[in-house]
């Protein structure tokens, strides 16, 4: 995974990071030791045309341990040039540090500097830009880390998180938090979710889907009531979770007890069968979409079903169709993401809460998280905004609204 880690004197560099990046010592007009990245390859490349460069002062370099007060990093550099050199240091990883301020300029690395550059926004507005919520379409074969680690490199972001996990096997809605988005990555995985799913009858993997390897067999009988059987599920119940899930029993997960084959008391938690219907039916094989509750294993679901109609049932195919108010129409592919094609959702568009445009009254308060009264008699959580941008999330806590996430 590509990783852009931006260092300045609030934010120290990491020990391990220090230690395994190529600094280069080099010196300030002033005879000062600084250490930089890649700033002696755009020294050269300028020499070449012509172009002289120099360092006056660098941003100080601090580390989780240590302050080296007497070396100055070259992440962040002033220099002396009498030329204006904005257009050759994207090919070094370095940026103009302020829009109108030609000798300010900062390693950032590659990827962000190109990114930046095709852009033509500051750092802050990028960062600011691309905090949000992207819905990806997620395709079958992916795990989803795999799709994060796709988004962080295209948006070249290193904080960047997915909600309601998807096995390599599904696809559709994978709803990805990206920068500060990352803060109410708990508020969407809460919610609701809706999928379509094939089923095959007469046989039980050790997976519950066509992938694993059968385990038993059963004839289908004739003129299964499908769909009686599918509505009787409409309820509350309790779910075993399947032996191939990450849920811990003894400090240790399931799928790990199925791969040393080791049995195990599998758990069971209370899910909700919210709407369920069929779709399309044969003899052998039918397809169903359900709206579930979260943490409903679609796979026991179907297991449950199978058992119910008097055989086995296996799950042939699984696409999640709608994860809270995020519906698969609103999805993208990674390749129109990387084209650019999609759209970024902002965090108030995602959530159901209220919404409350502040006046400046309150503007000093919010943004630092104290404590007020609960004027609007908010049930549950409020966003605040001003001037139509989000500050933060409240939650009620007795008479009083306190900080749930400040932005």
């Amino acid at each position: 995974m590509r990783k852009t880690i931006i260092v300045d004197k609030n934010h120290p560099i990491k020990d391990n990071y220090y230690k395994k990046t190529s600094f280069i010592n080099t010196t300030t007009i002033h005879g000062k030791e600084i250490l930089v990245e890649h700033y002696i390859e755009l020294k050269e490349f300028l020499k070449k045309k012509n172009i002289e460069i120099e360092i006056t002062r660098g941003h100080q370099l601090q580390t989780n341990n240590e302050r080296t007060d007497d070396i100055d990093t070259g992440l962040s550099l002033e220099i002396k040039c009498k030329e204006d050199i904005s257009k050759d240091l994207k090919e070094f990883g370095f940026i103009q540090r302020y829009p109108n301020k030609k000798n300010y300029i900062r390693y950032t690395g590659k990827f962000i500097a190109e990114k930046l550059a095709e852009s033509n926004l500051t750092l802050e507005e990028y960062v600011e830009n691309y905090s949000a919520i992207v819905v990806v379409k997620k395709e079958a074969g992916m795990t989803s880390f795999d799709v994060v680690n796709k988004i962080s490199h295209i948006f070249g972001i290193r904080r960047v998180g997915h909600t309601g996990t998807l096995d390599p096997m599904a696809e559709g809605v994978l709803i990805v938090a990206v920068g500060k988005a990352t803060k109410i990555v708990e508020l969407l995985t809460a919610k609701e979710k809706e999928y379509v799913a094939g089923v095959k009858l007469g046989i039980r993997t050790d997976t519950r889907d066509t992938e694993g390897t059968v385990l038993e067999e059963k004839e289908v009988p004739k003129n299964l009531p499908v769909e009686k059987v599918l509505k009787s599920f409409q309820k509350t119940y309790l779910q075993e979770v399947p032996i191939y899930s990450a849920v811990k029993v003894d400090g240790k997960k399931l799928y790990e007890y199925a791969r040393e084959e080791k049995k195990v008391e599998l758990p069971k938690k209370e899910v909700t069968i919210k709407e369920i219907e069929l779709l399309e039916k044969t003899e052998d094989t039918f397809t169903f979409r359900s709206l579930v509750s979260k943490g409903t294993y679609i796979r026991s679901l179907i297991d449950d079903i199978g058992l119910s109609l008097g055989t086995y049932a296996t799950m042939t195919s699984l696409l999640r169709t709608k994860q809270g108010k995020i519906k698969l129409e609103d999805a993208s592919t990674l390749e129109e993401i990387s084209e650019n094609h999609y759209k970024r959702y902002k965090i108030e568009e995602v959530l159901d809460y209220p919404k409350i445009e502040i006046k400046e009254d309150l503007l000093h308060a919010i943004k630092n998280g104290q404590r007020i009264d609960n004027y609007w008699n908010i049930k549950e959580k409020v966003m605040f905004l001003y001037k139509k941008k989000l500050l933060g999330i409240y939650e009620v806590d007795g008479t009083e609204l306190k900080v749930w996430k400040n932005f």
